[in-house]
């Protein structure tokens, strides 16, 4: 699914489908209903049909443009640490008795101080109660990581790649560059398609960059069924 979504998807949300620190959960079709900030509903958004994506820390939605999904940049990417999940609302809320039985809100905090709330509309009751049970469940195992660093601490060096040179030692099988990328490490020059595929895989390195470099130039070197097993291999 993460290889599918990868060669159609916005090059710039890439980042979110190889993040090792997430797990997907699941996939489906939800309407958009409405999008609003300060109590004032969007005009100006496109509402319908959107292909949904859960991982445990975000939320991808997407509208299929001919062969490419599209991730919407106001809405498209959720924080699932930073929204807040509403399963149900009244008539005063609003006054589509349709949203009111299979529709949801989820107000996204990480856009203050303007949050934004999207409606979203599943097909029956049956259909919303998968979603939002799954929706929730994520949002509370995050809330308890975010508890367990508080009470206990973990020193951010420990996962800085720039805290330890021999990550970017030379190689048989790898060289770097003595240019540095935007994270401030250095550039990888050439490598085997073994180191490549750990780099990708290795949450120390994770950046856009690089992310869209290997995107963008793996068919040249390698197949999609190649990095889909790597993938599968790294999570299972």
């Amino acid at each position: 699914d993460r290889l599918f979504l990868a060669s159609g998807i916005n090059a710039e949300y890439g980042h979110v489908l190889f993040d090792t620190n997430q797990h997907f959960v699941r996939q489906g079709m939800l309407r958009l209903g409405a999008v609003s900030s300060k109590n004032t509903v969007r005009k100006d958004i496109k509402l319908g049909p959107k292909h949904c994506f859960l991982f445990t820390n975000h939320m991808l939605i997407t509208e299929r443009i001919g062969e490419q999904l599209s991730v919407n940049k106001e809405y498209g990417l959720v924080a699932l640490n930073h929204c807040i999940l509403i399963e149900e609302f009244s008539e005063e809320d609003t006054p589509d008795k349709t949203h009111q039985e299979v529709g949801f809100r989820m107000t996204l905090l990480d856009s203050s101080p303007d949050p934004r709330t999207i409606t979203l509309v599943a097909e029956c009751p049956r259909d919303k109660a998968s979603w939002t049970v799954d929706i929730s469940q994520c949002i509370e195992n995050l809330q308890s990581e975010t508890s367990s660093h508080s009470c206990y601490g973990r020193s951010s060096l420990s996962n800085d790649p720039r805290s330890d040179p021999r990550l970017f030692a030379d190689g048989a099988t790898i060289k770097y560059s003595l240019r540095m990328n935007s994270g401030q490490t250095p550039k990888v020059r050439y490598a085997s398609l073994d180191k490549l595929l750990e780099r990708l895989m290795d949450a120390r390195f994770l950046g856009v960059e690089y992310l869209n470099t290997f995107l963008l130039t793996y068919r040249c070197f390698t197949d999609g069924h190649t990095v889909l097993g790597y993938i599968i291999n790294t999570y299972y």
